[in-house]
């Protein structure tokens, strides 16, 4: 009998691949990691203070994937970090935590640390506040209004408030402006002109971003959108990011992931593996697996592998109603370690050889696979019979 390494050694592991000086290594283990979920957390913790920066720099990229208490600690630990790339990337990750408790953290690094962090601190703060914590306003405003402050991070600060959503009301905006307009700084004087403009400057892209975070698009409509966003190159392609990592909703998901892997670019990527992380650790009801395979239709789309893992998980769980999406994604990934996950579904549901044959002659062509090849070899005995169907359907056809 083969012995199977335990799940605790597998995120030792892993939790150590994330130091490997090649970037694909860390990039394979950081997805894994993700998907394992909160049970990785203590381990990373116990990594970090002997861990080099890049390797820190991957633990940030797990821990923003993970709903738990512990994480946000951690994150206000490495926003001291001695690596300004943690330290900054640290802060980004705070904010977009949306937990009040960051804002005393942020408002120090704000007025005490070194630029680059205080640029990071502002824009954490104003995402704070777009989320409801209305606390993080406040040293945002003090620094505004402050002319001994650097001009850079005045700036900063106000493009940050103007671009967060949801905006800041008149009765806010208008007193504000006016101060800064008398200001000595000429450079926040002339920036200050965009406060009082902001409402009528509002752009119709921002409306279907709102429309799709809300969850009240449907398939079709989603794809509509997706077009004209593509024809028009006008694409608010920061705001369609940030809206799947806040979707909570299902249909929201969806809805987003269909348009990304339209209009989506590089940065659309770990935003949309974070959130596949994120529901395969919720139950999987089947609005949340709709989500998942929306989500790898995308990430298909878009090129990426990023999430191979969890996709062979679901092939060979073969989920009623969104194996199609699941197959025309491994179809166009194309990967031949799909290959004993399409045995299996075609054999515990003979409904599934045809469309499985389909997807694993698609990936036997691109890779070139043989019988001798790995991928074939790691498929079980009990599933040979439909690895076998697989191999003579092209046969058949060429007949």
């Amino acid at each position: 009998m083969p012995i199977v390494p335990s799940r605790a050694q597998r995120v030792q592991t892993l939790v150590g691949q994330l130091a490997s000086e090649r970037a694909a290594a860390r990039d394979s283990a950081v997805a894994q990691l993700t998907l394992l979920g909160s049970r990785v957390v203590e381990p990373l913790l116990a990594f970090l203070p002997e861990a080099p920066a890049r390797a820190r720099l991957a633990v940030l990229e797990v821990l923003e994937g993970l709903d738990d208490r512990r994480v946000l600690p951690a994150l206000l630990g490495l926003a001291r970090d001695s690596s300004s790339r943690v330290a900054v990337r640290a802060i980004e990750l705070v904010g977009r935590k949306s937990d009040p408790r960051s804002v005393t953290a942020l408002a120090e690094i704000l007025t005490g640390a070194a630029a680059p962090r205080r640029q990071a601190a502002a824009e954490a703060l104003a995402r704070l506040h777009g989320a409801g914590i209305v606390e993080a306003l406040a040293p945002l405003v003090d620094t505004l209004v402050d002319d001994e402050a650097e001009t850079g991070l005045r700036l900063t600060i106000l493009d940050a408030l103007l671009g967060v959503g949801p905006h800041l009301p008149r009765s806010t905006l208008r007193p504000l402006g006016r101060r800064l307009a008398s200001s000595g700084n000429p450079a926040v004087a002339a920036r200050a002109a965009d406060l009082d403009r902001r409402e009528e400057g509002r752009s119709g892209s921002e409306d279907v971003v709102d429309r799709l975070r809300e969850g009240v698009v449907g398939p079709a409509e989603a794809r509509s959108i997706a077009a004209s966003l593509e024809a028009s190159g006008d694409v608010p392609l920061e705001r369609l990011d940030e809206a799947l990592g806040n979707a909570r909703e299902p249909r929201a998901v969806r809805a987003l992931a269909a348009v990304l892997g339209t209009v989506g670019g590089p940065s659309s990527i770990p935003a949309l593996s974070r959130t596949l992380a994120r529901l395969a650790e919720a139950p999987g009801d089947d609005d949340a697996l709709e989500a998942r395979a929306a989500i790898h239709t995308a990430l298909a789309a878009l090129e990426s592998g990023i999430a191979l893992h969890d996709l062979r998980e679901l092939i060979a769980r073969h989920p009623p109603g969104v194996m199609p999406q699941l197959l025309d994604a491994a179809t166009r990934v194309g990967n031949a370690s799909f290959v004993p996950a399409l045995a299996r579904a075609a054999s515990e549901d003979p409904a599934l050889l045809e469309p499985c044959a389909s997807t694993y002659a698609a990936i036997a062509r691109r890779g070139r696979l043989r019988r001798s090849s790995a991928a074939l070899r790691r498929v079980r005995a009990e599933h040979r019979p439909a690895l076998e169907a697989f191999l003579a359907a092209p046969a058949r056809r060429r007949r």
